[in-house]
């Protein structure tokens, strides 16, 4: 996995979905740590969804647009 982190949702943060585009599992406030994982899946309108686990052991999928990995 490589961290990362939500960023450049002007401070609204972004939502965790169980499928890429499914239902929503919660919310990730903009500054938050995950570790992006090696799946990615491009839905029907173009979007470019990650899997990422959060540091407090959830898991899901964001809109990979807001997802920047640390150096």
């Amino acid at each position: 996995p490589a961290p990362a982190v939500i960023a450049n949702t002007d401070g609204q943060g972004l939502r965790l979905r169980w499928t890429p585009g499914g239902p929503i599992a919660g919310a990730l406030p903009e500054g938050t740590i995950v570790d992006v994982l090696p799946q990615h899946e491009v839905d029907a309108d173009g979007v470019d969804w990650v899997k990422v686990d959060v540091l407090d052991g959830r898991s899901g999928w964001v809109a990979a647009e807001y997802v920047v990995e640390l150096r």
